[in-house]
């Protein structure tokens, strides 16, 4: 298991914030100091900023169970899979942003029924299974909330 240095920040969301590191392993463990009282149960929103990932983790949702905020920023990554995230089941926005994101699968988002909020902005996807769509009756269709 590796440890993720984490920074806790108090926004208008409780939010664990990730800077230029490389993740390895698909079992992560943050550790940061939290703002009192607050404990990962609390965190709503994880940021990922100049990040690269070699491996994805699979165990956000152990981490952090409450969370409805997932955003990757400038990081490098070649995927992203329902395994990695799909029990993130209270999950209302995903952005991966300038990450090099070459496919979405059609099962990705499936299990995230709570989605309104996606952006997969600036990557590099060269095929979008055609049902990822499917199931997601929250989403809202925006102009500056879906991109691809």
């Amino acid at each position: 298991m590796s440890i993720v240095e984490c920074k806790f920040e108090n926004y208008t969301d409780y939010c664990c914030i990730i800077s230029k590191q490389e993740i390895n392993d698909e079992q992560i463990f943050f550790d940061g100091v939290h703002k009192e009282p607050k404990r990962n149960f609390d965190v709503d929103h994880l940021q990922f900023f100049n990040c690269v990932f070699r491996k994805m983790p699979k165990n956000f949702h152990e981490n952090f169970p409450n969370l409805t905020k997932l955003s990757f920023w400038n990081s490098k990554m070649n995927f992203i899979e329902r395994e990695h995230i799909g029990k993130l089941t209270e999950l209302r926005s995903l952005m991966v942003i300038n990450c090099g994101l070459q496919n979405l699968n059609g099962d990705l988002l499936c299990d995230l029924k709570k989605l309104q909020r996606i952006s997969f902005a600036n990557n590099k996807i060269e095929n979008i299974d055609p049902e990822i769509l499917d199931g997601l009756n929250y989403l809202k269709f925006k102009q500056k909330h879906w991109q691809v």
